[in-house]
């Protein structure tokens, strides 16, 4: 068990880190916390994660423990939020969820080709 969930996010991927920057800035966000994977300090498998498999899908761990992938962790962080609770419930729906699953599997192809950010990762 941990005290909240985890959020694991590629820092490098400018997608992605404007996401992660959009939630961080809300209130609501302390309840959850962000794990930056291209963080020089960041060890896949000291959190139970496999090194590859982080780096080609989201995922986020649960209070529980319980692993989530992609747009099913996307939903949790909007479940959690109440600012993004709307797009939550609108995420259950099996058509919308369906695009949402295609369209996040088209951006996982595509993020590795994107141009990655240089940060000064401290340790």
């Amino acid at each position: 068990m941990i005290d909240k969930p985890k959020v694991f996010f590629d820092g490098a991927c400018p997608i992605c880190s404007f996401e992660i920057d959009r939630y961080q800035k809300k209130e609501s966000s302390c309840s959850l916390e962000f794990v930056d994977i291209a963080s020089s300090s960041f060890s896949a498998p000291s959190e139970g994660l496999e090194s590859d498999k982080v780096n080609q899908i989201m995922h986020l761990k649960t209070e529980s423990g319980e692993i989530l992938l992609g747009v099913d962790a996307f939903q949790y962080i909007w479940k959690k939020m109440p600012e993004y609770h709307w797009l939550y419930r609108l995420s259950l729906n099996p058509v919308i969820k369906f695009f949402l699953k295609c369209g996040y599997e088209v951006f996982r192809r595509l993020r590795p080709h994107l141009p990655k950010l240089k940060k000064n990762n401290q340790a």
